[in-house]
């Protein structure tokens, strides 16, 4: 527990000075709002991408072994967990007083949340490396719905043109996921160890792999920026907010490992892995898609900067809760 909880002190202590500096450069006009459109489509287009191969661990055969036997429970496992989270999404925007294109916008950020940036090192340190195997499905699963489930929501959610960026048009809606969806096409044969030996091969993988490792902080400060142009008077009494945070956050990781556990149809660690993805706040990524799409981007920043901040006390709640379950 003390060791998880350094590993998350040093992830949030970079975020966090990531969104400090991104506040300061936008209320002192650094950054303008013109340029946060051609910002977000550098994350978008290039960043998230290389930040997908980069989330790939070293193939261990032991543990790819383990996880082959039991795949494609795993990834219905995933893919349940994040359609939960998109529902429970809806349900809070329902009693939130959301509707229509917000309520759909709503649900996206809570069934994607920072699973790489925070969830990676926290695996690591609870369930050890070699719940890395499992932790690279989950991730691999939660950016294939997040650009096919989560893409149509959110393009269905009263996006709008936006100054050169993808806006709500038939040509804009193809070219958004095509850097993405190439990467997740490229991680497939690369997880599965099914490319042969290529002098170089790794030496690249690993730098493209260290270039996406700055997504995290890069997207934190967008977020920073970002969160200068939101109304925060307006944004702090939607209710909405408050209520996915707390369901989210802290009851239902509690509900989804005695689910995972009682169902007896995951390993030991893996009911543990599924508590840990639920407890996270949102994708630091998603106010950048939400810019891209022009859906709701105001509404996106303030939800994901509420519950990056309050992932602070939350997370160490929910985890100790987790731990003192029944077979945790």
């Amino acid at each position: 527990m003390t060791l998880s909880m350094v590993f998350l002190g040093d992830q949030l202590l970079g975020i966090g000075i990531c969104l400090l500096l991104g506040i300061v450069a936008g209320l002192l006009r650094w950054v303008g709002k013109e340029a946060l459109p051609g910002v977000a489509r550098l994350l978008v287009y290039v960043m998230l991408p290389l930040s997908i191969i980069g989330e790939l661990p070293p193939v261990d055969p032991i543990a790819q072994a383990q996880i082959n036997a039991g795949l494609l429970t795993l990834v219905g496992g995933c893919a349940a967990l994040i359609v939960l989270l998109v529902m429970v999404g809806l349900a809070t925007a329902k009693l939130g007083r959301l509707g229509g294109g917000e309520a759909r916008a709503h649900a996206v950020l809570l069934g994607f949340g920072a699973q790489s940036a925070l969830g990676a090192p926290l695996v690591a340190s609870l369930l050890g490396m070699q719940s890395n195997q499992a932790l690279s499905v989950y991730l691999l699963v939660e950016q294939v719905l997040l650009w096919t489930l989560g893409f149509m929501m959110l393009f269905g959610a009263g996006a709008k043109a936006t100054k050169g960026g993808a806006g709500n048009t038939a040509q804009g809606a193809l070219r958004l996921p095509v850097p993405v969806m190439l990467a997740l096409l490229a991680c497939v044969p690369i997880y599965m160890g099914l490319i042969p030996e290529i002098p170089y091969f790794d030496k690249a993988l690993g730098a493209l792999g260290s270039l996406g490792g700055a997504t995290k902080y890069l997207s934190a400060l967008y977020l920073g920026i970002a969160a200068t142009q939101v109304q925060w008077p307006k944004a702090i009494k939607r209710g909405s907010i408050w209520l996915a945070v707390a369901v989210k956050m802290l009851l239902l990781p509690l509900a989804v490992f005695m689910i995972a556990r009682f169902t007896g149809l995951f390993s030991a660690s893996e009911p543990q892995l599924f508590a840990l993805m639920t407890m996270l706040p949102a994708l630091t990524m998603l106010p950048a898609i939400y810019q891209v799409l022009g859906a709701q981007e105001e509404h996106a920043t303030a939800y994901t900067l509420i519950s990056t901040l309050l992932c602070v006390g939350t997370l160490p709640a929910a985890i100790y809760l987790v731990n003192h379950l029944p077979g945790a």
